[in-house]
């Protein structure tokens, strides 16, 4: 080409031009569009997709880089089906090395709560934020417990998942563009494990002390009420924040709340309640109290529990047992179960 264009001009300037496109050109095209289109097609990450070409190039020079692809491409298969050979499918493959669960749980450990807020915004940016919840947050909580039962972690490192689950939730639903403008809510002290009921405050502390108006439309609001662990109040503010991004009027009590008479809780008023329970093998029977005293306070409301993340064998056979109106195991179902129960001027 570069002959060609000497013979055809004469100067030097359109040969020079020829073949400085042809660089330019080959080296956008070898470096960034055919590790993208190759790494996309074969299961193999870009980088390596470089890398085995300048290698296989090094080694057998032409023929290596035709076969450099393929090559890699088998050592990534036999890292697949080759448990001692897994690291080359690490080292090659585009399978990421973390689930978003575990990602999630390792940046909270190092306590990187802005990193975790750009990655949440990130994927409700193209799924819905029942979908984080139940594919980010229940995973990584329950990696969470199972480290915090066996201490496997410092307290340093408790305290660190504690405020990014804050921080993150935080940002999370309709009110936080609201929250934004008021004065900011200090996450929980160091030793407190009431990250759900300190989320409950940030809210209340824009809404109001009841989460919204006392004059409501009959049978419009949803309560969320947890058994009474941080890990429940935990689970029934994420719940609230799914109901309410879903424009349901959703409002968190407690069971201390229910020693008196709560406003917000008028048989005319409530559509539903939800009943959350993390870890129901362990919490379950404190519903019992909890049940009966919804049956005679809001008599003819819907009981569902809520076990977000529970295997079926855990909650088998709930519903009859406990005389409950309907059990779901995610946050996605239990949105789906109130539009299916209040389709849809209350959901």
């Amino acid at each position: 080409m570069a002959l060609f264009t000497a013979a055809v001009d004469p100067g030097w300037t359109l040969c020079i031009a020829a073949m400085a496109l042809f660089v330019a050109v080959e080296v956008v095209v070898s470096q960034a569009v055919e590790p993208l289109l190759y790494g996309h097609t074969t299961g193999l990450s870009p980088i390596s997709v470089v890398v085995a070409a300048i290698f296989w190039s090094w080694i057998w020079g032409p023929i290596g880089l035709l076969l450099s692809t393929p090559l890699t491409l088998c050592l990534v298969v036999a890292g697949r089906n080759v448990k001692g050979l897994a690291f080359l499918d690490i080292l090659f493959g585009d399978t990421p090395a973390l689930t978003l669960s575990q990602r999630f749980y390792q940046r909270a450990l190092a306590g990187d709560a802005h990193e975790l807020i750009a990655d949440a915004r990130k994927f409700l940016a193209r799924h819905p934020l029942t979908r984080y919840c139940d594919d980010v947050l229940v995973p990584a909580l329950q990696l969470a417990s199972l480290d915090f039962a066996g201490g496997t972690i410092s307290p340093v490192q408790q305290q660190n998942v504690r405020q990014a689950m804050a921080s993150v939730l935080g940002q999370l639903g309709p009110e936080a563009g609201r929250r934004s403008r008021q004065r900011p809510v200090a996450p929980p002290p160091a030793g407190d494990t009431g990250v759900g009921q300190e989320l409950r405050r940030q809210r209340e502390a824009v809404l109001g002390r009841f989460q919204g108006s006392l004059e409501v439309a009959p049978g419009s609001v949803a309560l969320c009420v947890g058994l009474g662990s941080y890990r429940d109040d935990l689970g029934t503010e994420i719940l609230v924040r799914v109901l309410r991004d879903a424009r349901v009027d959703a409002r968190h009590v407690s069971i201390a709340d229910f020693e008196q008479q709560p406003p917000e809780a008028r048989p005319d008023s409530v559509a539903i309640v939800f009943i959350v329970s993390m870890v129901p093998e362990l919490e379950w029977e404190r519903g019992d109290a909890l049940i009966a005293t919804l049956r005679r306070r809001l008599p003819g409301v819907p009981l569902v529990a809520v076990f977000p993340g529970t295997p079926p064998s855990a909650v088998q056979g709930a519903e009859q047992e406990k005389n409950l109106d309907g059990v779901t195991r995610s946050f996605g179902a239990s949105l789906e179960e109130m539009g299916r129960r209040f389709p849809p001027a209350a959901a």
